[in-house]
């Protein structure tokens, strides 16, 4: 159970107490599950309702999962038409999240599957209402042995948790699963890279002087961003048929007064707050099998 503090935290900000009903026991799993997210009040900058929050670890693997969670929290209610997935996805299935149980110390239990997602976003559908389901992709660069190989020439006494939180490389989207009609789905994903190309000036130079500040490791050749992106969203396709396709990434509503646009992280996570705070409609994002 999550601490008295944040339960202080959720009375105040979100102004709910814990747990908050619009979350069922799969959610409330996750999100207990973290135990970084007891220590969130005394990280956050920037208060809710007015903004997301960003705290100092601007780069730890996990943060994407405490925005996710408070976001959820802030921004959910029992009779939202939205429903946010609490755990980034960074696996196909479980063994894929075993296979990287040692690489990341033991942090790979902290992310879900794309099967996780699937059956969450059809439980959503089907039995809770909901017409549209988010979740966030959060590919890991490399494979777990190459990782490993990595740890055991550069850890310099470090663990393998701490090893994993600085060298890790990571590429995020944004997956929408969109309840049109009876068995019918618009599939839209938000790729945060080509929205980060589009970023200029002062907000580029402080992305690239962010990420530079990372330890970086090579860890394998890199799998060309288009593969494992389209692999995601043509499984998520096959799960949920009969409507349009898009791909694409600008700064939409609701994301260009976010004062923290430094990665695709960031950049993601502004696109799933401007979606939960109904500054951006998902309307918006049409056309069929598009990149925009």
């Amino acid at each position: 159970m999550l601490t008295k503090k944040v339960d202080l935290w959720m009375s105040r900000v979100v102004g709910r107490t814990w747990p908050p009903p619009q979350f069922n026991t799969y959610e409330l799993a996750l999100i207990e599950e973290d135990p970084r997210n007891p220590y969130l009040i005394d990280k956050l900058k920037t208060p809710f309702p007015d903004g997301p929050p960003v705290t100092e670890d601007l780069f730890h693997p996990l943060h994407v999962k405490e925005l996710l969670c408070l976001i959820a929290m802030a921004k959910i209610t029992e009779h939202s038409p939205l429903s946010i997935h609490p755990t980034p996805i960074a696996f196909t299935c479980r063994q894929g999240r075993k296979l990287w149980h040692n690489a990341t110390g033991a942090q790979s239990k902290f992310y879900g599957t794309l099967d996780e997602f699937i059956g969450y976003a059809e439980d959503c559908f089907a039995n809770r209402g909901k017409t549209l389901v988010l979740g966030v992709f959060n590919h890991l660069v490399g494979t777990p042995d190459r990782f490993e190989s990595a740890y055991a020439g550069h850890h310099r006494g470090r663990s393998r948790s701490e090893y994993w939180a600085n060298a890790c490389q990571q590429k995020f989207i944004v997956i929408a699963v969109h309840k049109v009609g009876d068995r019918q789905f618009d599939v839209k994903l938000f790729d945060s890279a080509i929205a980060m190309t589009r970023l200029t000036g002062q907000e580029a130079e402080r992305a690239d002087a962010r990420e530079a500040e990372r330890e970086t490791v090579q860890l394998s050749i890199q799998i060309p961003d288009h593969v494992w992106k389209v692999d995601y969203m043509e499984r998520i396709e096959r799960a949920f048929p009969g409507g349009d396709t898009w791909r694409g990434g600008h700064i939409y509503p609701g994301m260009r007064d976010l004062c923290w646009l430094q990665s695709e992280l960031y950049m993601s996570c502004a696109f799933v707050w401007a979606l939960a705070t109904g500054e951006l409609d998902i309307n918006q994002l049409g056309g069929s099998s598009i990149i925009a």
